[in-house]
């Protein structure tokens, strides 16, 4: 495991020209896409309530124009599809897995905007929105919307097709992150560049066939095609990057082609922190958001809350299952396992036993066939109703609804001694669901423990209302999908 400070931040101070600030702005930097799909959005959801009420009320819509309706209608729609990525340059909007999001998305928004204009209709006399205008209108723009964004996306996918990316950087580190863009499958094409001059070309990789060369004229390259370059990824320590190169990288930032570290690129196209490649430095830097005890309560509140709730709406099932599973298994419906949690601290985990019992005392990690698993035990795993008994550990405050997974402490004990960086894992407490158990399946070994760890790290860098919201939606999707282990 490589341990370079690739991410190690170097400081410049430089002014932007009016020329880089008008360039920086143009159709390819994100917050323009951003807009485009924002403003796209609200025009849409106007007008399908707006149309459809001058059509169903040609000669008196205008008494149905409320702003505070169509304030709601805007908020509750469009908040909730940014949270899964529907604003996002990088999500890719004609994967199957976001049309299933955005239709869960958009039942989530029907019921909110449902709830908030009724409530206040019943407060305000004088608002008396038209029901089925709404409800027309909520149903109806997930179904344009997807079209839409369906186009746009295959429009930005065709034309940056033939773009580059260039790396800089030829050494251990570029070559782990010319593995992991490849196992990405990365749809643009990849230059590497070495940070300084050499008579003769290399291969990045000599063993492997399919290994790109390694440049040394960059800045030839860059006078040639600047407009098709994506961006440049630094994939070398910032400290043994030449003085020189790095200043003309600077000035390349800030006026014609964006410039990233490793970390950066991680965070923004895969939402993950590389740990093969940060300093132990790492947990000091800026931009965490642990540091918020107001957020903490309001979590904790919500915990609470919500798990009464679903322990109450699910209780018919609390009740059947462990009668199916003892019908399908001897021994006791109820899985219980020490697991570490928050600093460190070990608590019982409950969950329905899906495995036959002693299962636990063979092979830690479970496979897709595991024979181990009881009957009805398969269908419990998918669905995640298998956890439901963790909501007693949520009340309790031993766990969260969001966070990272709670592992068993017989793997924490060996993992911690494999792999750098897991001990981070436990600034937080552990969740029912998490960023990494709704981006990477299920782990079996060691090494989807450290991909996993990716997530987990990114989930406590970025720590908020929105990313658990995000999860929650991701979660829905999951479980609806019967995409669970």
């Amino acid at each position: 495991m490589k341990k370079s400070s690739i991410h190690e931040k170097v400081e410049f101070h430089a002014e932007d020209s009016q020329e880089a600030k008008i360039h920086k702005q143009g159709i390819n930097d994100p917050p323009f896409y951003r807009l485009i799909l924002l403003v796209l959005d609200a025009l849409l959801i106007l007008g399908i309530y707006i149309g459809s009420l001058s059509i169903r009320y040609p000669q008196t819509f205008q008494q149905f124009l409320f702003w505070d309706a169509m304030g709601i209608l805007l908020t509750a729609t469009i908040i909730p599809l940014s949270l899964i990525g529907g604003h996002s340059k990088t999500t890719d909007m004609q994967s199957l897995r976001f049309m299933s999001e955005h239709v869960i998305v958009s039942a989530f928004s029907f019921l909110l905007a449902s709830f908030c204009i009724y409530a206040i209709s019943a407060f305000n006399v004088d608002m008396a929105p038209a029901r089925f205008n709404v409800s027309f209108t909520l149903l109806l723009f997930p179904i344009i919307s997807l079209v839409y964004r369906r186009q746009i996306s295959s429009r930005i996918n065709q034309g940056q097709r033939f773009k580059s990316l260039i790396v800089l950087g030829s050494g251990p580190v570029a070559q782990d992150f010319y593995r992991l863009l490849r196992h990405h499958k990365w749809p643009h094409d990849l230059r590497f560049f070495s940070i300084k001059a050499t008579e003769h070309s290399s291969t990045l990789i000599p063993q492997d066939s399919q290994s790109p060369i390694v440049e040394d004229d960059l800045f030839v390259k860059l006078s040639i095609s600047q407009g098709d370059i994506v961006s440049i990824v630094l994939a070398e320590d910032t400290s043994n990057i030449p003085r020189e190169l790095m200043q003309k990288l600077v000035t390349l930032h800030f006026s014609k082609i964006p410039v990233q570290t490793l970390d950066t690129f991680f965070a923004r196209e895969w939402k993950m922190v590389p740990t093969g490649h940060v300093s132990l430095a790492w947990a000091f830097e800026k931009g965490f958001r642990l540091n918020s005890p107001s957020y903490e309560r309001f979590k904790r509140l919500s915990d609470i809350i919500l798990s009464a709730m679903i322990l109450i709406i699910f209780s018919p099932l609390l009740l059947a299952l462990p009668l199916l599973i003892r019908m399908g298994s001897s021994g006791p419906a109820i899985f219980r396992q020490t697991r570490i949690g928050r600093h460190g601290r070990p608590f019982t985990l409950a969950k329905f036993r899906t495995m036959r019992t002693g299962s636990d005392n063979a092979s830690r990690t479970t496979g897709e066939e595991d024979n181990r698993i009881i009957p009805f035990g398969k269908f419990l795993r998918k669905s995640r109703l298998d956890e439901l008994p963790q909501l007693w550990n949520v009340l309790k405050g031993e766990m969260s609804l969001i966070g990272p997974r709670a592992e068993w402490a017989k793997c924490v004990e060996e993992y911690e001694n494999k792999i750098p960086f897991y001990h981070f894992r436990h600034v937080v407490k552990p969740g029912i669901t998490g960023w990494a158990q709704v981006n990477y399946p299920y782990g079996k070994d060691e090494t989807d423990a450290e991909e996993k760890l990716k997530y987990d790290l990114y989930y406590i860098r970025h720590f908020s209302f929105g990313l658990d919201l995000s999860i929650c939606l991701k979660t829905l999707y999951v479980m609806i999908s019967a995409r669970g282990r």
